[in-house]
């Protein structure tokens, strides 16, 4: 009978039995995994690693989304600062306008009627 010889681990053998230990969960995200496991029904194959992964997908996107909306909260607050100092300056315009148009006002009751202006046109 032939000897056999004692098989060797190969990479791929490695890895498989890598793929059936837990991963390791950072300490930030260990309550989260423990609440996933407390709400997943029993029966469900979901893996608590793959629950982790969501976890830190979702918190990107969420950190993403709030560089994204703060830049646009930013560009929005400038507008709007630089609206409202235009409206202080058409307010103060208008107030200047009124205040021109009601000295007109008087000088023009006091001055009288005003007579035509004499025609431009010569020898029509």
């Amino acid at each position: 009978m032939p000897r056999s010889r004692p098989k060797k681990n190969t990479a791929s053998e490695e890895h498989a039995s890598d793929a059936m230990e837990p991963a390791a969960v950072e300490p930030e995200y260990a309550n989260e995994v423990e609440a996933a496991a407390e709400v997943e029904e029993p029966g469900s194959a979901v893996n608590p690693s793959i629950l982790l992964a969501l976890s830190k997908i979702t918190d990107n996107i969420t950190k993403s989304l709030d560089v994204k909306v703060n830049t646009v909260l930013a560009a929005i607050r400038e507008q709007t600062s630089q609206i409202q100092a235009l409206a202080t300056r058409v307010g103060d315009a208008e107030t200047r306008i009124s205040g021109v148009e009601d000295t007109t006002d008087v000088l023009q009751a006091k001055a009288g009627p005003r007579s035509p202006l004499p025609s431009t046109e010569a020898g029509h």
